[in-house]
């Protein structure tokens, strides 16, 4: 019970944390507080977060070109892993389930995959504009997941789900949803039979049939 009330702690913190947009934020650790700072990297504000499988390393991202790691005892800094092509904001980072990669995508188009322990960019991914679009708003990528078998690249281009090869990097095809806005969130469910797509920014969300 102690530990699943730690692990509470923590997530309304960092929650709290990444709906301030702060430049540091801390951890509840029993009888200590940790505070994680992005440093002296060109980087400010926090615009996502994830957690590593065994839960040793936090890592983030936001107004920056870099994927941020910290060890999650002790708030040191392990890594910056810097994207290869983009330029823009980072909006979204996950680690694969088994933990051996991290896929982040951002403002710029671009996703890119690194692997988790080296920090080598395995794939970046570059997104064309949707429509033509002359200042990007519509062509940005706000989510970027793997698939839980590793086999796909899925991300989320305002209302387009896209899927590429994770091995190759090939295109392989889009899914329109009816969400009228960025999609923000995106996760396997129902046995991996579905993917869930939601925009927060739209307060809609859609379920797409991968049958």
């Amino acid at each position: 019970m102690k530990t699943i009330q730690n692990r509470i702690q923590k997530i309304v913190f960092l929650i709290w944390v990444i709906s301030h947009n702060l430049y540091s934020f801390g951890q509840v650790l029993p009888n200590k507080t940790v505070e994680f700072k992005i440093g002296d990297y060109p980087s400010a504000g926090i615009y996502d977060i994830d957690i590593s499988p065994d839960s040793s390393t936090l890592i983030a991202v936001g107004m920056g070109k870099a994927v941020i790691g910290w060890n999650i005892e002790t708030g040191n800094q392990m890594f910056v892993f810097v994207e290869k092509y983009g330029e823009g904001y980072i909006a979204d980072v996950n680690y694969s389930r088994d933990g051996s990669k991290i896929i982040a995508g951002g403002w710029d188009q671009y996703v890119t995959v690194w692997d988790s322990k080296t920090g080598e960019v395995l794939l970046s991914l570059g997104h064309q504009p949707i429509d033509n679009d002359p200042d990007w708003y519509k062509s940005e990528i706000h989510a970027a997941i793997l698939s839980p078998d590793d086999q796909f690249v899925v991300s989320g281009q305002y209302n387009l789900v896209h899927f590429w090869d994770a091995k190759t990097g090939e295109y392989l095809y889009n899914i329109p949803t009816p969400v009228r806005g960025h999609i923000t969130e995106m996760q396997y469910i129902g046995n991996n039979q579905y993917i869930y797509a939601r925009s927060y920014l739209a307060g809609e969300a859609a379920l797409v049939d991968l049958s």
